[in-house]
């Protein structure tokens, strides 16, 4: 069990893979899963995160990465040395959800379709500010009751 504050941060690559990675206090890595391997179904890496925003300290998960320090430094190393250091996306990777929200103008298809984010709520916030946050409550309660994800939320 992991005591402490935990933050986490939801990637998706390029090819539309999207990643989960957990870090303990220490800002070490804990937990790392990519949510595109075969067997897992749309809407699981949401669970996952609500369960993150209720507490859950993911000891007990399945999906672990053998070594997620590990896994997660060979995933990031092409952009830690490189002019993305320091920075929320590279030309490869995005971060399209963290603790504090998501991020609607970074997200590709996948991460739109997991977390019920329209395409019209995309495309405003491709034009207004890729990095503005939409809290979870406004897109992920839309998306589990049905409704799109446009209908409330920052304009």
């Amino acid at each position: 069990m992991v005591t402490g504050k935990m933050t986490w941060q939801v990637t998706e690559a390029s090819g539309g893979g999207l990643f989960l990675a957990v870090f303990d206090e220490s800002d070490d890595c804990i937990y790392f899963h990519n949510y595109g391997e075969p067997g897992h179904t749309q809407g699981q890496l949401r669970q996952d995160v609500e369960a993150l925003r209720a507490g859950d300290d993911t000891s007990d998960w399945d999906g672990n990465s053998e070594t997620p320090q590990d896994d997660y430094d060979e995933f990031v190393e092409p952009y830690r040395e490189s002019e993305f250091e320091n920075t929320t996306s590279s030309e490869d990777n995005h971060i399209v959800a963290d603790e504090n929200g998501i991020y609607p103008g970074r997200m590709g298809c996948a991460a739109m379709d997991e977390f019920g984010v329209s395409h019209e709520e995309h495309g405003r916030h491709m034009r207004d500010d890729m990095d503005k946050i939409m809290p979870y409550p406004s897109v992920v309660a839309k998306a589990d009751d049905g409704n799109s994800a446009d209908d409330e939320g920052p304009k």
